[in-house]
């Protein structure tokens, strides 16, 4: 049975990956005039409808829960509609048996081949399309439809799996590199989470593809504000703890993301006396996290002197303790050696901790009116005014990241490429 799977997997999967796009381009050559419109915009996401979550799908699910159904454009009445192109649903019989979800191209056909259709049964007669993912946005390309991409992933979506350790074919690599650079090429616009996500996917190999494709910046938002009663998921941890180390004469400080490179975490207890420093205070710091980095992260924190006043957190920690944890510490630390746009840095700024970021684009991007330290720039003779920058920090989010700006950001959005 294995043998016959594996014959099935090498032989049937590519035959199966290039029928899909000749199907798909057979459809586009088929449609000559285009579809009659309705005042409705269709937001669509191949991915199955998870909340507010990171990525294409949590950040259209917000769209769905901010914007809602019904807005007025110009004057005019539009229906928004949402739509999630999860391929499970309708091919899951095929994908778990011969283990095709192996195949992140042969999976990203089957995404293609649902998006098609939901696209065409909810979107045809849309007057504009926005695309949550590579995907969507050829689907709509295919379709002969009006339509932008908001663009989520951490760089060119090749290099992305590569980096995720994705071995493609170079069948596989020529099938994807041909959806992504049509979905951009043809798309009216394209958007991305902050002016580091346009970075990261020029860095990473996207250059070529954006060139003559007109540009801007979508910022994202956080909605949820479950905080629990107590710390409950972190080992050693409550809000009892955390208060007498405050009335022991430490700052809180916390970071949350994988121990990756990419986060760059394992740095940051180099900067831990440097921070001590300026604020004239002693630090006690909890790492919410797990990752290839982790040894690495601890023999720094060994290095540092800091074991006695470190946590690390490196199993799965509550999203509502999370958030108490934002609300209970002073800082906030993170190192990314890159980032798009990183939603525990936007829950600390709600939460009113002060920031220390990496200076990066993306990071760079929080820092509206010099309410950011970059661990780059840190002056340790300096002294820094904490309270200052904590409220700095909470105003900023509501001026510049809210769920009333995100919303404002849409609008402003839609109506730009509706009629613009």
């Amino acid at each position: 049975m294995k043998k016959f799977k594996y014959i099935v997997f090498i032989v049937y999967v590519p035959i199966l990956e290039v029928s899909i796009i000749l199907c798909c381009l057979l459809v586009r050559f088929m449609i000559i005039a285009p579809f009659k419109k309705d005042k409705n915009i269709l937001f669509v996401v191949a991915r199955k409808r998870t909340g507010p979550t990171g990525g294409g799908g949590g950040v259209q699910f917000l769209c769905e829960k901010l914007l809602g159904h019904f807005r007025e454009f110009e004057g005019a009445k539009y229906a928004i509609n949402y739509c999630y192109a999860d391929p499970k649903r309708k091919f899951s019989n095929v994908i778990i048996p011969f283990g095709f979800e192996r195949s992140f191209v042969l999976r990203s056909c089957l995404r293609l081949l649902v998006s098609v259709g939901y696209v065409f049964k909810y979107g045809r007669r849309s007057e504009l399309i926005v695309a949550h993912d590579v995907i969507s946005a050829f689907s709509a390309y295919i379709l002969r439809l009006r339509y932008v991409l908001v663009y989520h992933q951490q760089g060119e979506s090749l290099w992305e799996r590569s980096n995720l350790n994705n071995d493609l074919s170079t069948l596989e690599k020529l099938i994807f590199a041909y959806i992504q650079r049509r979905a951009i090429k043809n798309c009216i616009k394209v958007y991305f989470p902050s002016s580091g996500g346009e970075y990261s996917f020029i860095q990473t190999g996207g250059a070529a593809l954006l060139r003559g494709v007109e540009r801007g910046v979508l910022y994202n938002t956080v909605t949820d504000s479950r905080v629990g009663n107590d710390i409950e998921s972190i080992d050693n941890l409550s809000v009892d703890v955390i208060n007498g180390l405050k009335q022991s004469g430490y700052l809180i400080a916390y970071s949350v993301g994988a121990l990756t490179e990419a986060k760059g975490v394992h740095d940051i207890p180099g900067f831990i006396e440097n921070l001590e420093n300026v604020f004239n205070k002693k630090i006690f710091w909890i790492v919410v996290g797990r990752g290839d980095k982790e040894s690495a992260l601890v023999e720094e924190i060994g290095r540092a002197g800091i074991k006695k006043s470190t946590i690390v957190a490196n199993y799965r920690v509550e999203h509502s303790d999370i958030l108490l944890l934002a609300e209970l510490s002073d800082l906030y630390l993170m190192c990314h050696k890159y980032s798009i746009f990183d939603f525990a840095t936007l829950e600390a700024m709600r939460a009113g901790c002060a920031l220390v970021l990496s200076c990066i684009p993306g990071n760079t991007d929080f820092n509206k009116d010099q309410n950011v330290l970059f661990f780059e720039s840190l002056q340790s003779e300096s002294y820094y005014d904490l309270g200052f920058l904590k409220e700095k920090n909470n105003e900023t989010f509501l001026t510049h990241f809210s769920g009333r700006c995100f919303v404002n950001n849409y609008e402003d959005m839609i109506s730009e490429n509706l009629f613009g």
